[in-house]
């Protein structure tokens, strides 16, 4: 990655936000600060739906952390995208196996649910896991979302989140660290 140009290939992007609950004191101070109007957000759901909506080959979901409110969230997005392929890569996939039931709609509606989450036995390593905290919803490399929103319930409505939805050429690296990603998640 050393000597990589800082500039980004032409790209259109657009800030995706979760606000905290209502009333909240944020969504005050950005009325305060743009008082001609807010500026253009999009909420992180309209987002997610765009993306799924978009997708017709692959429509990949990469998230930390799920419960059953992301559970029921990433259930709905793979039902309404047209994607041949659908990936959920998850830190622990044992997370679904605690809400058995609820997660069985998801796990039927899946081409693949995998994992990332590694090992480093021994001193190979000064930490012994290798695993990830990025958020990413990417389809067929044409379309992508990168930002804090976990499938969890204070990502959809308690906390502030924000991200960005990425369209144009600067997909193709984010298509690329999802590659990555897939390369090294094995199915579970």
């Amino acid at each position: 990655m050393s000597g990589a140009s800082f500039a980004a290939p032409e790209a259109r992007a657009r800030l995706v936000v979760t606000l905290p609950f209502r009333p909240s004191k944020l969504e005050g101070a950005l009325r305060d600060v743009a008082p001609d109007g807010a500026p253009a957000l999009t909420d992180t759901h309209e987002a997610f739906n765009h993306i799924a909506r978009r997708s017709k080959d692959r429509l990949i979901v990469i998230t930390p952390f799920i419960d059953l409110a992301g559970i029921a969230w990433a259930t709905h997005l793979f039902r309404v995208t047209d994607a041949k392929r659908k990936i959920l890569v998850l830190r622990d996939g044992s997370r679904l196996e605690q809400y058995a039931v609820e997660a069985a709609e998801l796990r039927s509606l899946l081409s693949e649910l995998r994992e990332y989450r590694i090992s480093h036995p021994g001193k190979e390593r000064e930490l012994p896991i290798e695993t990830f905290h990025a958020k990413i919803v990417l389809a067929d490399a044409s379309v992508a979302y990168v930002g804090s929103a976990n499938m969890v319930q204070s990502s959809l409505e308690v906390a502030l989140e924000c991200g960005f939805l990425v369209e144009g050429p600067a997909v193709a690296q984010v298509a690329d660290v999802v590659a990555a990603i897939l390369r090294v998640s094995p199915s579970i």
